[in-house]
């Protein structure tokens, strides 16, 4: 036990160190005039293929291989300054890559990528000499924040630069990187998340995840401490649940476990947390919630009540007790988890009442129409266009049984800030489908090529206009159409790359199209001069297993 807590406590420390050199990225980046080597090893392509564009885009020199056997061999050929390598892949591991590459280049920085984000993996990896971990399925500017990182730490000493450091901007990658992941959900739950870090920094947090036996975990919560280093305590607590997770399924024994993980680092700060085990077979939730704010219970009878507060919070006591309590949940049950930050803005919009009661007049009056989307309802409702927000604040709704959103729209400048957007809109659709990882990362590839095609072509006097980006799908295909109102051009002279290679093919010359037509199923263009371009992506999917 003492061992395991002390490779989490390295994990910690390394990430730390890591989030550090964030802030000297920047400066570094445009100071750089080496070319740094990036080695790519994955066995997926759709992984390699995107990996490798965003990174030569970068202006980095990209060596790729679909196994580490072939990966070894490029490093000894000309090793490389960063190798991102997958952990599992047939024959070689990514853990056995690292040990290798380690021994040949020692201050070579690799970063492991894993479907596994588990606590015993990562600590495996750090022990042996990661620069960092990075899970699937990973946003694209997370991976190229990491390479900067790693760049950074191998042309800088750290402690002869310190007037460089501006630890406020730490936490925004971070928070980025710790929770944008997803998993894809059962459709019999719908998970609506909104959260909103006060100018950036963020020590509320929340997850949810799936683990075995068609459970999911669910957990919000407060640091008291603000900050940078609230938000390092965050990610501490986040990772810890993840990792307690996956040994027990009993929410007293994962939080007693935390709370003697964070308490032998010598932290006293106090932590409220919510964490329920959500089992969908049962319709049941586990719970413990050690002095968080009460969530609200909304049932379809019409009946709202808050849920009991059954613990003392953690990171100050030694040994606090837990007594799980199980809730029963119906078809369209609704409930509403929130921080205490949802509270301050209701009280500063309705000055003088007591707000506690205005929040609960608002879920009993809207959650039958709004239960899919409580959350984005009460955001709209307290905290939109507000100007009075003086807390960090997280609001979670989750409805059991519920129908799939069957399609979105998203119309925005067609401009670079809206591939976030759109990016963020894909990643809510696909979190309601049970849909395979590989499947996840050849949508969201496609995906962002079909919007650089637009913001390629579709305005050419830089003077942008709309696009407009449709969802739609049903249990076993997903239609993606990205439709600009540009210049449009002649189909009947467009001549489609060659679909059988890859080598030469340059961006502005159909590289973006190789790409969509080898992850989905079907690319149509609907296009005519001066009427604008259609494109049509669909892909069938399989449904979501073990996979890594």
């Amino acid at each position: 036990m003492a061992s395991n807590l002390t490779m989490k406590g390295m994990l910690f420390r390394n990430l730390l160190k890591n989030c550090l050199a964030t802030i000297y990225v920047i400066r570094q980046m445009n100071e750089e005039s080496v070319v740094s080597r990036i080695l790519i090893v994955d066995d997926e392509k759709a992984i390699v293929f995107a990996l490798e564009e965003a990174l030569l885009d970068d202006g980095y020199d990209v060596r790729t291989a679909h196994c580490a056997e072939d990966g070894l061999d490029l490093f000894k050929d000309a090793p490389a300054d960063v190798v991102l390598t997958d952990m599992k892949m047939p024959g070689m591991s990514g853990i056995e890559l690292l040990g290798k590459v380690k021994t040949i280049k020692p201050d070579t920085m690799v970063v492991i990528i894993t479907a596994y984000g588990t606590f015993d993996s990562a600590v495996e990896a750090v022990r042996l000499g990661a620069f960092d971990y990075i899970q699937k399925p990973f946003n694209i500017q997370e991976v190229k924040q990491i390479i900067r990182r790693a760049i950074a730490e191998l042309n800088v000493d750290m402690t002869a630069k310190p007037a460089l450091f501006q630890p406020v901007q730490a936490p925004l990658d971070i928070r980025e990187r710790i929770l944008s992941g997803g998993e894809s959900l059962s459709g019999a739950v719908s998970i609506n998340v909104k959260s909103i870090p006060l100018e950036g920094i963020g020590a509320d947090f929340y997850d949810y995840f799936p683990v075995e036996n068609g459970k999911i975990v669910i957990t919000i919560g407060d640091v008291s401490e603000k900050g940078v280093d609230g938000s390092f305590i965050m990610i501490m607590v986040k990772s810890l649940i993840r990792s307690e997770a996956s040994h027990s399924e009993n929410p007293s024994e994962i939080l007693t476990r935390v709370n003697t993980h964070i308490r032998s680092q010598g932290a006293t700060v106090p932590i409220t947390i919510f964490l329920g085990i959500l089992d969908i077979t049962s319709g049941t939730l586990e719970y413990v919630n050690a002095g968080h704010e009460r969530p609200l219970f909304y049932q379809q009878n019409g009946i709202l009540k808050p849920l009991a507060e059954n613990g003392t919070f953690i990171g100050l006591f030694d040994n606090p007790s837990y007594e799980p309590v199980t809730l029963s949940l119906n078809n369209q049950d609704t409930l509403l988890f929130f921080t205490d930050g949802l509270i301050r803005a209701v009280e500063h919009k309705f000055t003088g009442q007591n707000p506690y009661d205005i929040l609960e007049s608002v879920v009993l009056h809207s959650a039958e129409q709004q239960h899919y989307r409580l959350a984005d309802y009460l955001y709209s409702t307290f905290i939109e266009n507000s100007s009075s927000l003086d807390d960090d604040i997280v609001i979670l709704s989750v409805c059991l049984n519920s129908e799939l959103v069957r399609e979105k729209e998203v119309v925005c400048a067609c401009d670079k800030d809206s591939l976030v957007l759109v990016r963020c809109a894909a990643e809510e659709v696909l979190r309601g489908i049970p849909v395979a990882n590989n499947d996840r990362h050849a949508v969201l590839t496609a995906l962002y090529e079909g919007m650089i095609n637009a913001l390629d072509f579709a305005y050419p006097e830089r003077n942008p206009g709309d696009v407009r980006v449709l969802f739609s799908y049903d249990d076993t295909k997903l239609a993606i159409h990205i439709e600009d109102y540009g210049v449009g051009f002649d189909l009947g002279t467009y001549v489609p790359p060659d679909s059988e290679t890859y080598s030469g093919l340059v961006k502005d010359r159909g590289r973006g199209i190789f790409l969509m037509r080898n992850l989905m199923d079907s690319v149509r263009i609907d296009t005519a001069p001066g009427k604008g371009t259609c494109l049509i992506l669909e892909k069938t999917l399989a449904n979501s297993g073990a996979e890594k």
